[in-house]
């Protein structure tokens, strides 16, 4: 479970690589339409019309962020289906799992699920009101979490463990784009 998580990781990091080189490009340029937003806050046609503009200008594309992550996602919805209906893994022990088709006894990977999550959160490059609507979602992965198969929970552990790595460098493709 987890080398196949870490080579279907693999195989989509390029994915991830583009959307956080887009999300970077569009990000760099906020203070612009923020200026467009001021400037033409009565005519929304018109503000439209400049930020397509600018985006043109700048060559961005703002679904560019968003497509990598909608391409991957069927990838993903598979792994967790096979895993989560795995046969083969009834009555398979693992550390101390018992049995990879039943829940995590002593609830150790829905806290490491729901902290990594914080942890990626508090590190990321949101703005404070995004942080303040985010701060529950890890209390409610713990609640989704707690009661799944623990061989899915492995699977969604190491991707999370290999997601804070893709977050720290998002973190330094988004400083390495502001100082341009």
């Amino acid at each position: 479970i987890i080398f196949l998580t870490i080579v279907v990781r693999l195989l989509l990091y390029p994915l991830t690589l583009k959307s956080t080189r887009s999300m970077a490009q569009v990000q760099k340029l906020q203070p612009m339409v923020q200026d467009l937003k001021d400037r033409y806050r009565d005519d929304p046609q018109k503000f439209n019309e400049e930020v397509l503009k600018l985006y043109q200008k700048y060559n961005v594309n703002p679904l560019g962020g968003c497509l990598p992550m909608l391409i991957q996602l069927p990838i993903l919805i598979a792994l967790y289906n096979t895993i989560n209906i795995a046969v083969e893994l009834r009555k398979v022990p693992f550390l101390w799992l018992t049995d990879l088709s039943k829940a995590d006894p002593y609830l150790i990977l829905p806290v490491a699920i729901a902290v990594l999550m914080y942890y990626q959160q508090s590190s990321s490059n949101m703005d404070p009101q995004q942080k303040q609507m985010m701060a529950f979602m890890p209390m409610f992965m713990f609640l989704i979490t707690w009661s799944l198969p623990s061989g899915l929970l492995l699977s969604w552990f190491t991707s999370s463990e290999i997601g804070v790595f893709h977050q720290i460098q998002a973190n330094k493709i988004m400083l390495a784009a502001k100082e341009k």
